[in-house]
């Protein structure tokens, strides 16, 4: 049972007195964040709830409007992906609005070259679908909802770094018969749809726009404007294009994950987010987005799930993630051989080389890894047993040297994946040249228990 001033305290449908306000807050004690709007404050409600009050300032830049838009937007909206907004406070000229609090602050503070704590590739996959997931829903809405103003620091993350969106100031409702609506150009530099600034209307593909920018910021590590010294500054969309084009994903991807993350989930999210930024009536609806940002989740999970039970601790991510490149003049060099776990099926190199010992089996890997087609024709029984299928084609169980379980995965055709990528994977390994059949054929020769989800 609540008490009397705790039900008093949540009276009136959320509406909160300006000295109650005064309480949550310990009298405006603890700043926790700064904005356009005022100061937040830190608060707790009802003893055990932490909350955050942002209050209107005098000299805000935002006002009266803005501070209505939101409360009204309190009264309709609810996803796991928006900031809920659990209270408002409405008195004279003072004006407060009472926020879950978010405990890990904003995606902005962890995409600063000055945080101490980088964000994984997974992690920035998961920020990615879960922002997508609430703009696509405010997009959804009926009438639907146009933010205005997406950028990093209204993208707020819990202590179990869930990220939401806040800051609806400058959302619209949006009349569902109506592509666009003409409105005086609002948000913030950098993230703007330069189209909708230029013609004054704004539509749900101006939030798409936005999304884009924020996505690449979350690959690359970059800020929306990037500083160049001497030079002028550089939109990050124009600095993206040119590498992109080239096919340069480690020079795009932020430097600061050391090669841990996967090359094709880097290169499908950056044409994700490139397709986000194209003119108007070729970007693609946040449903869309959606749906492709969760395949490339889908498959770093799946990663993650193979490399906790060391399936692929020595196949070809870690492989990719050791081999010495060249990035922005720096050499990466191989990391230390992984010990031997008998429980997992964990080798290191120098074991991996004295797998295969007999005649039959040195034929079977002749020429430095290299098989013919028809070994591998051999290996996998006339390519009977599908246990898979991705980017590069199909995959399918083998049988290698009587006793070697493997998996075959086959260039198709029609892969998203080509002979260059095939080359470059072969390429990378060429100092780990006694493991290629490994790589080639991932090899899972102790506890043989895979299933196709996890290829």
């Amino acid at each position: 049972m609540k008490s009397m001033e705790e039900q008093q305290m949540n009276s009136m449908n959320g509406s909160f007195t300006y000295s109650q306000i005064a309480k949550i807050t310990s009298n405006f004690k603890t700043v926790i964040g700064k904005g356009g709007f005022g100061e937040v404050y830190h608060g707790i409600l009802n003893a055990d709830t932490h909350v955050a009050v942002k209050v209107l300032s005098s000299t805000s830049m935002q006002g009266y409007k803005e501070f209505q838009a939101e409360v009204k937007l309190m009264t309709v909206v609810c996803h796991e992906n928006l900031v809920s907004v659990m209270g408002y406070c409405d008195e004279d000229s003072r004006k407060a609005l009472i926020y879950e609090y978010m405990a890990n602050g904003n995606l902005g503070q962890y995409l600063s070259e000055k945080s101490e704590r980088v964000l994984s590739w997974g992690e920035r996959l998961q920020i990615a679908v879960d922002a997508a997931h609430g703009l696509e829903f405010l997009h959804g809405c009926k009438p639907p909802i146009v933010h205005r103003d997406l950028k990093p620091a209204n993208i707020l993350l819990t202590e179990n770094m869930q990220a939401k969106i806040s800051d609806f100031g400058l959302s619209r409702f949006f009349p569902t018969e109506a592509s666009h609506v003409s409105t005086h150009p609002a948000g913030t530099f950098g993230y703007l749809d330069p189209e909708s600034y230029t013609i004054g209307r704004i539509s749900k593909k101006s939030d798409v726009y936005s999304f884009g920018i924020i996505l690449l910021e979350l690959i690359s590590g970059q800020p929306a404007i990037i500083k160049q010294g001497k030079e002028d500054d550089i939109h990050i969309r124009r600095w993206i294009c040119p590498l992109f084009d080239r096919g340069d994903i480690w020079c795009i991807v932020d430097p600061r994950l050391q090669g841990e993350f996967n090359i094709n989930t880097a290169r499908k999210a950056i044409k994700i987010a490139m397709s986000c930024v194209l003119p108007i009536r070729q970007r693609p609806d946040m449903s869309h987005v959606l749906a492709k940002l969760k395949e490339c989740l889908d498959v770093e999970m799946g990663l993650r799930s193979l490399d906790e039970t060391g399936w692929l601790t020595n196949a070809l991510v870690k492989i990719f993630r050791s081999t010495r490149r060249k990035q922005k003049g720096a050499i990466v060099k191989p990391k230390k051989e992984p010990p031997m776990n008998p429980k997992i099926g964990t080798f290191s190199y120098s074991q991996i080389g004295n797998i295969m010992k007999s005649k039959g089996e040195q034929q079977m890997n002749s020429m430095n890894g290299s098989f013919t087609y028809s070994q591998i024709a051999k290996i996998t029984s006339n390519f009977k047993t599908v246990i898979g299928k991705g980017g590069f084609g199909e995959v399918y169980h083998g049988i290698l040297n009587a006793d070697t379980h493997v998996a075959v995965k086959v260039l198709s055709s029609s892969s998203m994946q080509g002979y260059k990528e095939f080359q470059a994977e072969v390429g990378l390994l060429q100092p780990f040249h006694s493991m290629l059949s490994k790589i080639r054929l991932n090899t899972y020769k102790i506890n043989f228990t895979m299933t196709k989800h996890h290829l």
